[in-house]
C-alpha cells in the first residue's frame, strides 16, 4: 500500500451519466459569455451551445472545477478567468478550443476542429470512451455533443443537443467536428468500486466511536477494493468493505484507540505473503510525482517499463477522503497537472 494526496481524482462515468445541459437553462442561460474586446458578447443562451455542448462531455468524465461539478455556468466562469474565450470577426464569445486541456486535472486533449471525417470513422470515434465529439449541424450555425450510436453506420448519429428538442442528427447534417482524445493510461490492476454506504454494509459500525461504513468508511473501502482486485480473500471469503471491516473489528489494533480510524499497518494480517505496509507507504503532502505513481500502479512509464506493482490510495478533497488511483491522463500525463482516474467509493467521480 502507498498513500498519497492529490488534488484531482475522477472516473470515466458510464455513457448513460453523461447529463443534457441547456445553454438557456434559467441558473446560467442570461450570464454573459466571452471575452471583453474589439466585439460583441452574449449571453450562454444565445451563443453558447458549443461551451455548453463541451460542458456535458465534460461532466460525464467526472471532472470537477474547485471541487464543484460541471455544468455550463461553472465553465463558463472558468473559461471567463482562464483566457477561454477569444475574440475574431467581431465576435468575443468564440471559445478558445485548447482550453479544456488547461483545467486541472483535465484528460482532454484538442486534436483540432476539421472536416467530417468518414461516416466509418465518425461512427468509431462517436462509440469510443476516448474521444470527445461536438458536430457542427444546422448549417454549421450550432454544435451538438455526439454520443455512442448503434445507426451511425445507417448514418443516423445520437446526440446531447443543448438548444433543440432532438436526439439524432443524420451524417448529412454535420458540416465538420471539433475532436477531443481522453489520454488516460491505466494501471496494471482491474478494480472493483465498492460504494459505502451499499446497503449491505453501509450501516456496519466501524471503530468503537459506533460511526458507520457509510460516514467515514472511504478509506477501509478503498483498501478492500485493492485486496479484491489482487484477488486476496479475507478468511476465505471475497473482499469487499463488509469482511475488511469485521477483520479490523476482530484484530487487535485495527482501529486506532475509540475512533475509526484505521491502522494501515494491521491490513497485512490479511494475507502476510502478498501484503506488505512499506516503511515509506505514508506520503502527508504531495510528493509523488506522476511518473512515481505511474510505476507503483503498473501503468507503462514514458519508455514503456513497467514497475514493481504497489496501491496507491489518494487522499483528496483538502484531506477529507480518500479514493483507489486506477490510472493517469491528461495531455500533461507526465507532470503534476496530470489527471488521475480513480475508484470513488463515496461520490459519483
Amino acid at each position: 500500500l502507498a498513500a498519497a494526496q492529490l488534488a484531482a481524482a475522477f472516473d470515466t462515468r458510464r455513457v448513460e451519466d453523461v447529463p443534457r445541459f441547456l445553454q438557456c437553462d434559467p441558473k446560467w442561460g442570461n450570464d454573459q459569455m466571452g471575452v471583453k474586446g474589439p466585439g460583441e458578447q452574449a449571453t450562454i443562451c444565445r451563443e453558447g451551445c458549443a461551451m455548453t455542448s463541451l460542458t456535458m462531455a465534460l461532466n460525464g468524465l467526472g471532472l470537477y472545477i474547485n471541487d464543484t461539478q460541471l455544468d455550463p455556468g461553472v465553465m463558463n466562469s472558468w473559461l471567463q478567468a482562464n483566457d477561454g474565450y477569444t475574440c475574431a470577426g467581431g465576435d468575443c464569445n468564440n471559445l478558445v478550443l485548447d482550453a479544456p486541456e488547461r483545467i486541472p486535472g483535465s484528460p482532454l486533449v484538442f486534436l483540432g476542429e476539421k472536416e467530417k471525417p468518414s461516416m466509418e470513422v465518425l461512427t468509431e470515434y462517436a462509440n469510443s470512451d476516448r474521444e470527445v465529439v461536438l458536430a457542427h449541424v444546422r448549417n454549421s450555425s450550432h454544435f451538438v455533443y455526439v454520443r455512442p450510436s448503434d445507426q451511425g453506420s445507417k448514418g443516423v448519429f445520437n446526440v446531447l443537443d443543448p438548444n433543440f428538442n432532438v436526439s439524432t442528427y443524420e451524417y448529412d447534417d454535420i458540416s465538420d467536428i471539433i475532436h477531443y482524445h481522453v489520454e488516460r493510461v491505466d494501471g496494471a490492476m482491474d478494480y472493483p468500486t465498492f460504494k459505502q454506504c451499499d446497503s449491505r454494509w453501509g450501516d456496519n459500525v466501524m471503530g468503537q466511536n459506533n460511526e458507520t461504513v457509510c460516514q467515514v468508511g472511504c478509506l477501509m473501502s478503498s483498501i478492500s477494493e485493492a485486496l479484491n482486485g489482487h484477488n486476496i480473500t479475507i478468511s476465505d471469503h471475497e473482499s469487499n468493505p463488509e469482511t475488511l471491516n469485521q477483520f479490523l473489528r476482530t484484530h487487535r489494533g485495527g482501529y486506532v484507540g475509540n475512533t475509526s480510524s484505521l491502522e494501515e499497518s494491521v491490513v497485512p494480517l490479511v494475507n502476510p505473503t502478498h501484503v506488505t505496509w512499506p516503511s515509506d507507504g505514508m506520503h502527508v503532502t504531495n510528493d509523488l510525482s506522476p511518473a512515481t505513481i505511474a510505476e507503483y500502479i503498473g501503468a507503462p512509464s514514458t519508455n514503456g517499463d513497467v514497475a514493481k506493482h504497489r496501491v496507491v490510495i489518494a487522499n483528496v478533497l483538502e484531506g477529507g477522503h480518500f479514493v483507489l488511483v486506477q490510472g493517469l491522463g491528461g495531455k500533461n500525463r507526465s507532470s503534476m497537472k496530470s489527471s488521475v482516474f480513480v475508484h470513488d467509493s463515496g461520490f459519483a467521480r
